[in-house]
């Protein structure tokens, strides 16, 4: 479990981290067009189930039971991290989407 919570603490870090990148990336916008935020919610809800279902369905490396406890702890390190920082990369792919409808 530890590297489960390992991956978790790292993965918030990182997504609140990248949420308050993607605010100020898209401060300006949201304050003159109002309209803007439906779509990035929609990207973002879009991105997060995504991101969510990719570190879900990962191959990850087989664990033999009473063994390779290595193996399982990197394991719980990827999908608590994947799980924790999914929220802020879907901020940051809705902030370069809401971006790019800007231009």
């Amino acid at each position: 479990m530890s590297g489960m919570l390992a991956g978790c603490v790292t993965g918030a870090a990182a997504s609140v981290i990248l949420c308050f990148a993607a605010y100020a990336a898209t401060r300006k916008i949201f304050e003159t067009r109002r309209n803007i935020r439906a779509l990035f919610i929609e990207i973002f809800a879009a991105a997060f189930i995504l991101i969510v279902m990719a570190v879900h369905f990962y191959p990850y490396q087989k664990v033999r039971p009473g063994s390779d406890y290595d193996i399982a702890m990197k394991n719980f390190l990827i999908q608590g991290f994947g799980y924790s920082a999914g929220a802020g990369f879907a901020a940051i792919i809705a902030a370069a989407g809401v971006r790019l409808k800007n231009i």
